[in-house]
C-alpha cells in the first residue's frame, strides 16, 4: 500500500485581520476596475466594446471589434496592462504577447506562464498584491494566489518503501507522479515534467 496526501491550496489571512494589525493588505474592487477600464478604452480608441469579459484575473478582448476597427492588438494589450498596474492592490500584469514570446523559469512569472493557454486564456493577466483578495470576502478568504501563503501546503507519504523522516525542501506538484513511478520502479508518464523526491527514493 502506498498513500500520499496533500492539498490543492492553502489560504491567505483574512485581509481585514491583516489591516487591523497594520500589515499591508486589502480588498480589490474588480467591478470598479471593469467600469473604469471600459471608459479608458472608449476614451483611448473610441470603441465601446473592446472588452469582452473580465474574470479570474484576466481581461479578454473582443477580437472581432479590434479587427473591425483596424486596431493593433499588442498595443491595446500593453496599454491595458499599464493602466491596470496603476491600481492599488495590483502587483503585476502580463500581456498575452509577452507570455507567448518570453520564457520565464522562476518566480510568479513562471507560474502565470505555466497556467497560460494561447487559445483559452485572457489577453491581459493581472496578479493581486500579497494580502489582497477580491472584494466580497470581507469575513473570509479565497485562494488562487501565487504567493507562499497560498501555494505551500503539506505533503504526506505513507506505506510501501517510505522511510521515516521529514524535509523542508521545495517540492512541486509535478514531482508526485515522478516519485510514484520511481517508488514503483516503472517509467514515469510520457508527459511527466517533475523529478522524484530524493528523500523518498534514496
Amino acid at each position: 500500500m502506498l498513500i500520499f496526501i496533500t492539498a490543492d491550496h492553502a489560504a491567505v489571512d483574512v485581509p481585514q485581520y491583516l489591516i487591523d494589525n497594520h500589515i499591508p493588505a486589502g480588498y480589490f474592487d474588480k467591478n470598479k476596475m471593469a467600469t473604469d477600464l471600459k471608459a479608458f478604452c472608449l476614451a483611448k480608441w473610441n470603441v465601446a466594446d473592446l472588452i469582452e469579459n473580465i474574470s479570474n484575473g484576466q481581461v479578454f478582448l473582443n477580437h472581432e471589434s479590434i479587427l473591425k476597427n483596424s486596431l493593433n492588438t499588442q498595443q491595446i494589450e500593453q496599454e491595458i496592462a499599464n493602466y491596470i498596474l496603476t491600481y492599488d492592490g495590483i502587483a503585476q500584469t502580463f500581456t498575452s504577447n509577452t507570455l507567448k514570446t518570453t520564457f520565464f523559469t522562476e518566480n510568479i512569472q513562471s507560474h502565470i506562464q505555466r497556467g497560460f493557454n494561447q487559445k483559452r486564456s485572457g489577453d491581459v493577466i493581472y496578479v493581486l498584491a500579497s494580502g489582497w483578495i477580491n472584494a466580497g470576502y470581507t469575513t473570509g478568504c479565497t485562494h488562487g494566489s501565487p504567493y507562499q501563503y497560498d501555494t505551500r501546503v503539506p505533503l504526506l507519504w505513507y506505506g510501501f518503501n517510505i522511510p521515516i523522516g521529514e524535509t523542508n525542501s521545495k517540492v512541486i506538484i509535478t514531482d508526485v507522479a515522478a516519485t510514484i513511478a520511481a517508488l514503483l520502479n516503472i517509467n514515469a508518464p510520457s508527459a511527466c515534467t517533475g523529478n522524484p523526491i530524493k528523500e523518498l527514493v534514496k
